[in-house]
């Protein structure tokens, strides 16, 4: 299994074997504290392989009044042994760990609070493994038989193929399956492990009257951002040019400023070949206002689908992410100047919101003169008509004689008029497609509380995070800070939205760090027009193979007819595709390429 990811051991790796018991742990050295060499660490009984940063470390060794130089995992040790399994309750930080204790034979594992650290796992009737990667665990060896001459779980490849979130923690192969994040393991000899939660992202908004002040969420953000910069070499930062990764840099820049560490190393992506698509006019207005070593990582000519096949196979699941070579070269450039940490703005929508569901709790109560204002906001986000948005929250909210009836007949003719999303996907596999969530009536705090809850989230993650081993660097996101999360869902919607402005709070927590037409920035930067520009430069020719050859049997599950006209409307005028045709193309080729690999498994 270790052989499997050898980019996950630069600095080497080590096996423990007992009672019947393997352990194994791939080393890369991030923390100052940790050991040299690889290590299974053992504590009189109890063996323990970990990935761990405590980020209140110095609460913790107070408690359990250890040494100040300790390392983590004598601190888990020390925590399991006072507090058993609800040690878990009294962390902060991100982890991943397992703990066999001799004594008994038992397995903990966990998994930190947001599921930054990964951790999957597999019981049948040959036994139970648990890892890292979950591909490791389509076919570990003997005597595990292998998970890849089984069918794949179609309804995972239908939500992919029409672009649909995935809800459930089952991983594309019946039998092996996530550890959530916020959820611990105990596996007791010759039982199956049980899985319990304990911790959950919980929105407890607090009255407008009694709302946090900016400098409060300024003060949580530069407090997670401290602790993610804990090192054994110095961190980098990306740097994007928007609100996220903006804040996040320019407040690590102070941090290093303070402690005397030097300037902070950021990396930005830009296509100086088409100044109309460019974020460098916004990054280089960041860079301006801090204390930075900036490196412009230029991506003219950028071939989306160059490489998608190996990353296909490190991955071993679908991922719906356009941008992974992208994403992949950028860390790529991390780890070529020598830094293996890096921060990461990833988090910002979802923790600290735009607010967008502030419109519904505004219309319920009749305050249309308030929805039309925030309206602005929203339209400028998401680009839809401030008008008929209007509409629609009128006739789903409005109290007026017959709105019943009306409501009834505009869902209907809402329906009628929307096209079927599942066009794309092969009739026999329409129904297996996960429903889109509805949405109309929530409340800004049960919105959040669903979209930070949601598996999505852990699997972006998770995506990211094997990118970045591939790499050779560690991605951190002061964003899913535990307290961060907690802070954000505290916030009343009008701290996230009011008077026309999404993450309200958030930009004026940036007052004096952030230059303002970054701070007050109302878009997002599209990248989508690069994907389907580099596609229809360099890939025709394999779009072209998978459509006319159904290769790598494709057209199992998706209608190529819908297919084939995208293409051709691109080859006459590429910047005449939206982001769904864009988006149709670019799953297409994934999905062959993943089909590829599983049949390369199966031999």
């Amino acid at each position: 299994m270790l052989d499997a990811m050898p980019y996950r051991a630069p600095d080497g790796c080590v096996v423990w074997t007992g009672n019947g018991v393997a352990l194994g742990v791939g080393f890369m050295r991030v923390l100052a504290e940790e050991p040299t060499d690889p290590t299974i660490f053992t504590f009189g009984k109890l063996v323990i392989t970990c990935d761990i940063r405590f980020d209140n470390r110095e609460e913790l060794i107070s408690a359990l009044s250890l040494d100040k130089g300790v390392r983590e995992a004598e601190v888990l040790a020390g925590a399991f042994s006072k507090w058993g399994l609800d040690c878990v309750q009294h962390f902060i930080g991100d982890f991943a760990f397992i703990i066999l204790d001799l004594d008994n034979g038992t397995l903990f594992a966990a998994r930190d609070h947001m599921g930054v650290r990964p951790l999957f796992y597999r019981h049948d009737d040959a036994g139970f493994c648990i890892a890292t990667e979950h591909r490791v665990l389509v076919a570990p060896g003997a005597p595990f038989r292998s998970l890849a001459q089984d069918e794949v779980l179609h309804q995972q490849v239908a939500d992919f193929v029409v672009g649909r979130d995935y809800q459930e923690h089952t991983i594309i192969f019946e039998g092996i399956s996530r550890l959530p994040a916020g959820s611990r393991l105990l596996r007791t000899p010759g039982q199956a492990p049980v899985v319990e939660t304990y911790w959950l992202p919980t929105a407890n908004p607090r009255s407008e009257s009694d709302a946090p002040a900016p400098a409060e969420l300024r003060a949580v953000l530069e407090m997670a951002i401290a602790c993610r910069m804990r090192a054994a070499r110095p961190v980098g930062s990306m740097l994007s040019g928007g609100l996220d990764s903006s804040s996040i840099s320019c407040l690590a820049s102070r941090l290093s400023v303070a402690d005397g560490t030097g300037p902070i190393d950021t990396f930005s992506i830009v296509f100086d070949d088409n100044p109309n698509l460019n974020e460098r006019p916004f990054i280089e207005a960041a860079v301006a206002v801090g204390t930075f070593k900036p490196h412009f990582l230029s991506f003219s000519g950028y071939a989306p689908l160059e490489n998608l096949e190996e990353l296909m196979r490190v991955q071993g699941r679908l991922v719906n992410s356009p941008g992974t070579v992208l994403v992949y070269k950028a860390y790529q450039a991390i780890s070529a100047e020598g830094l293996r940490v890096f921060l990461d703005g990833h988090g910002g929508d979802e923790v600290v919101s735009h607010g967008l569901a502030r419109v519904n709790e505004l219309a319920s109560v009749g305050r249309w003169r308030d929805v039309w204002r925030e309206l602005a906001g929203a339209g400028r986000l998401n680009g839809e008509s401030r008008i008929a948005q209007f509409i629609l929250l009128f006739v789903r909210h409005g109290k007026y004689k017959g709105a019943y009836r009306v409501r009834r007949a505009f869902i209907k003719a809402i329906n009628w008029l929307t096209p079927p999303p599942d066009d794309l996907l092969q009739a026999k596999y329409r129904n297996l497609t996960t429903s889109a969530p509805k949405r109309l009536a929530e409340t800004e705090a049960a919105r959040q509380e669903k979209n930070l809850r949601s598996a999505h989230i852990t699997h972006v993650l998770e995506h990211l995070e094997i990118i970045a081993a591939r790499a050779g660097t560690q991605p951190r996101f002061p964003f899913f800070d535990k307290r961060m999360v907690e802070f954000c869902m505290s916030l009343p919607s009008s701290s996230k939205m009011k008077d026309g402005w999404t993450r309200l709070i958030l930009r004026q927590a940036m007052e004096g760090i952030l230059p303002s037409k970054i701070q007050w920035r109302t878009g997002k930067f599209d990248f989508a027009p690069h994907v389907g520009i580099g596609i229809f430069k360099h890939h025709v020719p394999m779009l072209e193979d998978i459509i006319s050859r159904n290769a790598d049997e494709v057209g199992e599950y998706i209608n190529l007819d819908i297919v084939r006209p995208i293409l051709k409307e691109g080859k006459r005028n590429v910047r005449s595709l939206d982001g769904k045709s864009i988006q149709i193309l670019w799953r297409t080729a994934a999905l062959s390429l993943w089909l590829r690999q599983k049949k390369k498994a199966m031999k």
